[in-house]
Order: structure tokens, then C-alpha cells, then sequence
């Protein structure tokens, strides 16, 4: 039946994505730290949540794979059906995360995210989700390790948001705002 959910699954699951944002992959394919921790971040999740789909949003970084197919990887070892993931391996920044993530989504009728990311990258990485059009919540990872670097990446990110709001504009001009454009 078309209209059925996983047993013990949320309303509304089904249009749901859990959509955990890349980071480095180290030498052999190896997720770094930063990854791991949101890919565990985003087992558990699927794992609350078993009508959600999951997305792996990433592309190459320095070493391959890209990072959705490490993501995808990992998250299959971890025992997530890998029938309900799905990768997108085409990004290089945040802004491409929301976006091609946002189309993915819109073709497979997905109109909800659960965007898994460092707690400090939260708010800028939710705020282009939801310019995509897509109704975004954070679930962040919080781990701040050393204190220094933490608030290095968070001053970082501060930083970025006003950059970000015209990179967002600048998509709204040339008439990207869209997630099927």
C-alpha cells in the first residue's frame, strides 16, 4: 500500500530526510573525526526515524571517495538499509549541500530535513536548506574538543552568515532559488 509506514515510524516520515553534510575523507577512505561523528549522529536518527529517507550530501574533497559515498558506506556497516539512502556527490560547499540536496529531495518528494552538521555550522547550513525551500531543522553534533578551536570554527561561522545571505541572493537573481531549477 502507497500510503503505508514503517511500523513504529513518525507521521510524516516519508517525507523526511536526514541529511548529514560531508567533511573530510582521509587517506583510504577513511572519514575524518568530524565526519564520523556526523554519521553516527546520523544512524541514530534513522534509526528514530525508519521512514525517513537518508542523504548523504558531499563531494570530493582532497582524497576519495566523495564524501556521500563514504557517508553511505558507513552508514550500511552501521546497518541502515541501503535502500533508504541516497547520495549527493556533486557538492563543494554548503551552499551546494542545500542545493542539490534540495533538488534531490524534490524528486523523490521529500519536503522535510533533519540537516546533521556541527553544532556551530547549524544555522548557516539550515538557513540555505529553507532558501532552497525546504522545511529544515537542525539536529548538530556537539562536540567542541579543544575550546580554542571550537571557537575559532564558531567565530568562522558568524562570519560567513552575512556572506551566505548574499551568495543566497545572488542565487535568487539568477533564479536558483528553486529546488527543481
Amino acid at each position: 500500500m502507497s500510503g503505508c509506514r514503517a511500523l513504529g515510524a513518525a507521521p510524516g516520515d516519508n517525507q523526511t530526510a536526514i541529511v548529514i553534510l560531508g567533511a573530510a575523507v582521509w587517506r583510504g577512505g577513511r572519514p575524518s573525526p568530524a565526519l564520523a561523528r556526523r554519521i553516527a549522529r546520523g544512524a541514530e536518527l534513522a534509526r528514530r526515524h525508519p521512514g525517513a529517507t537518508v542523504i548523504g550530501s558531499g563531494g570530493w574533497g582532497r582524497e576519495p571517495p566523495a564524501e556521500a559515498i563514504v557517508i553511505r558506506d558507513t552508514l550500511v556497516a552501521a546497518g541502515i538499509e541501503p535502500a533508504r539512502i541516497l547520495c549527493e556527490d556533486a557538492s563543494t560547499s554548503t551552499l551546494e549541500n542545500a542545493l542539490f540536496s534540495a533538488r534531490l529531495m524534490a524528486a523523490h518528494g521529500l519536503t522535510r530535513a533533519l540537516v546533521v552538521t556541527d553544532s556551530y555550522h547549524a544555522p548557516r547550513a539550515v538557513l540555505s536548506f529553507r532558501w532552497f525551500g525546504i522545511r529544515a531543522r537542525a539536529r548538530p553534533v556537539w562536540h567542541v574538543g579543544r575550546t580554542d578551536r571550537w571557537l575559532k570554527a564558531a567565530l568562522r561561522e558568524l562570519l560567513a552568515l552575512p556572506v551566505y545571505a548574499v551568495r543566497l541572493c545572488h542565487h535568487r537573481t539568477r533564479g536558483d532559488r528553486s529546488s527543481g531549477s
